[in-house]
């Protein structure tokens, strides 16, 4: 059985990680703003032009296969895994 923990937190407060957690508390303790940026959600861009690349390069003639497929999703797992 997993158990549940609790941190405290201040009325600002920034959490760093595999995402970046900004957030602002009211004096009930609810939020009233948050700033989110997950690593997905940054890297987007290139993850999209990695793919791009990845796709033009091993796909000849039309011709996809599972393999073909899974050389190209390993462009994203390079930036998501």
């Amino acid at each position: 059985m997993t158990q549940a923990s609790t941190i405290k937190i201040s009325p600002i407060t920034r959490i760093e990680g595999h995402a970046s957690i900004g957030i602002r508390l009211d004096d009930n303790g609810l939020i009233t703003r948050a700033n989110l940026i997950v690593g997905t959600t940054h890297n987007l861009g290139p993850i999209n032009m990695s793919v791009d690349q990845a796709a033009r390069t091993l796909i000849k003639d039309g011709v996809v296969n599972e393999g073909i497929l899974n050389k190209v999703e390993m462009a994203v797992r390079a930036y998501d895994p």
